[in-house]
């Protein structure tokens, strides 16, 4: 099977061929649908929502992903472990996998906030269990303080929430050699995704250059300018987040990559100290992505604190 040779599907996309990407795709999604998960498009509002949703009459567990491939690429090695105990829900957040709005263009935090509220009224989710990646964790965070009445538990990995600063952005560009942070996270060719692979992997492969075409072709391409934008967004009120209070009276746990230069340890510290009842688990070895590079350790942390 293709992904008992490469495990990380991550990785897989990359080195992709048209074909053999097409197979990846196949093999994530096969993932997710033996976990029960279907994917749905729902419109609500002004959203066009897809997501996946395994149903069921389970208690409720929604996991957010972070900028990058859609939501199913970021998630395929939780989805069956925790299938067996929640229901499932995978949202793509706004201009990822095939959601957008229905008019207009909306950048804004508030946007995604709002697109999730939409979605979780919709659906009439009462009590939930949130769990957020990155940017993802962001959007958690702020929807948690939203709606805290209706938060069981808060899963936050690898986050810029409350202590991720101007200087943090200086650091980053320094350490990756561009000129701004959309250059990394956003590159205008194919090539400059080898550095987000450094950015993902502790010990990033060795893959070379042309093999990341399909890839972006695929992923990054076809809803470049609007990732731009809520980078840019996102960029311009990093100071925004530094007033918001975090110390919400349900458990939180924070897990981080050990090397993760991109929100470094520093950043859950600070936050840890913030919170009320707050734990953090650090993955030795690991950069941004802790799910993907450690999938085994990540989720004995993460169902651990699930079911205490």
């Amino acid at each position: 099977m293709l992904h008992r040779f490469l495990p990380h599907t991550f990785l897989l996309l990359l080195i992709s061929s048209c074909n053999t990407f097409k197979i990846a795709d196949r093999v994530v999604t096969n993932k997710f649908e033996k976990a029960n998960l279907v994917s749905k498009i729902r419109d609500v509002n002004n959203y066009r929502i897809h997501y996946w949703d395994s149903e069921g009459d389970k208690p409720v567990i929604v996991l957010v992903s972070g900028f990058g491939a859609a939501a199913r690429f970021q998630w395929y090695h939780q989805v069956k472990m925790l299938e067996e105990h929640y229901r499932v829900i995978v949202p793509n957040l706004l201009y990822f996998g095939k959601s957008h709005p229905i008019n207009g263009d909306h950048y804004a935090l508030e946007n995604q906030v709002d697109m999730m509220l939409s979605l979780l009224k919709d659906l009439s989710i009462g009590k939930f269990t949130l769990c957020g990646v990155s940017y993802g964790g962001v959007v958690s965070a702020e929807l948690a303080r939203r709606i805290p009445d209706q938060i069981n538990k808060l899963v936050l990995f690898d986050t810029p929430v409350k202590f991720f600063n101007q200087q943090h952005v200086d650091e980053i560009n320094a350490n990756y050699n561009v000129s701004n942070f959309i250059e990394l996270f956003v590159p205008e060719h194919h090539r400059g995704l080898k550095k987000l692979l450094s950015v993902a992997y502790y010990k990033p492969p060795k893959i070379p250059v042309f093999l990341f075409k399909e890839f972006y072709n695929q992923i990054y391409k076809p809803n470049l300018a609007h990732i731009k934008q809520l980078l840019i967004y996102s960029m311009n009120n990093v100071g925004l987040l530094s007033e918001a209070n975090y110390k919400f009276s349900f458990p939180t746990l924070l897990i981080w990559g050990s090397d993760d230069d991109i929100i470094p340890v520093s950043v859950a510290q600070l936050l840890q100290n913030h919170m009320n009842d707050c734990r953090l688990e650090v993955i030795p070895k690991t950069k941004h992505m802790p799910n993907i590079e450690n999938p085994k350790q990540f989720n004995k942390l993460l169902i651990n604190f699930l079911t205490e």
